[in-house]
């Protein structure tokens, strides 16, 4: 969390899906003023001090350290919770928010259930989590994911909830190819050094480098207004409450 907290605001990935997800957010936000948003997995609290603007953010982590970073940056309204069972009243919120959070939860159905029973009527839900199985690497086995997700698979989950699929796209697709070659590099090696352990891919590479990706990234935000990308290393669904 303390790498979260010190990468959060710069690094490109973060920032590139940052976004991509508030420019979706702005185009599916219901009609509303003072909007009452869950941030469920708010990490360290970047996000969620964004989401004050549009109005009430309330954020939701599993880690006691996670809610004390969020409070370190401001937030003032953040509590520990699991990501399966939320205290909140039915319809509560017009917007929830789950960013890469229930590839961690082992009963993901019935945390999006639970999403769906705190989402007012005409709210939305926005999930973005990994994508492809074969794009497994060390980064998932260190941050404790238990699955990466197709699209078919991520829209039956969440359309049987009861949720309306707005929006289902892959995204980080222009720097998808380099993704799935350090990944089978990974594999190799591990398969050639038994003893390789899990690493994350988080670090803040020179200002340069975290330049160029960061752009690379971005573009995909004018892409993703207009149409669905049909691969990358991530997905991101747009789903509402009828």
């Amino acid at each position: 969390y303390e790498d979260v907290y010190n990468l959060e605001e710069e690094h490109w990935w973060f920032l590139g899906r940052r976004r991509i997800v508030f420019s979706l957010l702005k185009q599916y936000l219901p009609n509303k003023d003072q909007l009452r948003i869950l941030d469920v997995g708010c990490g360290t609290g970047f996000n969620l001090k964004e989401l004050e603007r549009y109005g009430q953010a309330t954020g939701v982590d599993v880690s006691e350290e996670a809610v004390k970073f969020c409070k370190l940056r401001g937030c003032r309204d953040v509590h520990k919770t699991d990501g399966e069972t939320l205290f909140f009243e039915d319809k509560t919120f017009e917007v929830v928010l789950g960013l890469d959070v229930i590839e961690h939860i082992t009963d993901d159905d019935a945390a999006i259930a639970n999403y769906y029973r705190v989402v007012k009527k005409d709210g939305i839900l926005l999930l973005t989590v990994p994508a492809f199985g074969f794009l497994w690497g060390t980064h998932d086995e260190i941050n404790h994911h238990k699955r990466r997700y197709v699209a078919n698979e991520l829209r039956v989950k969440v359309e049987r909830t009861g949720f309306a699929v707005q929006k289902l796209t892959y995204f980080n697709t222009f720097l998808f190819p380099f993704v799935f070659l350090a990944r089978m590099g990974q594999r190799i090696t591990k398969m050639a050094n038994g003893d390789y352990g899990p690493r994350s891919d988080l670090k803040l590479h020179r200002s340069g480098i975290n330049s160029v990706l960061k752009m690379i990234f971005v573009l995909e935000k004018l892409l993703l207004r207009r149409c669905d990308l049909l691969y990358g290393v991530s997905l991101l669904c747009v789903a509402k409450r009828n």
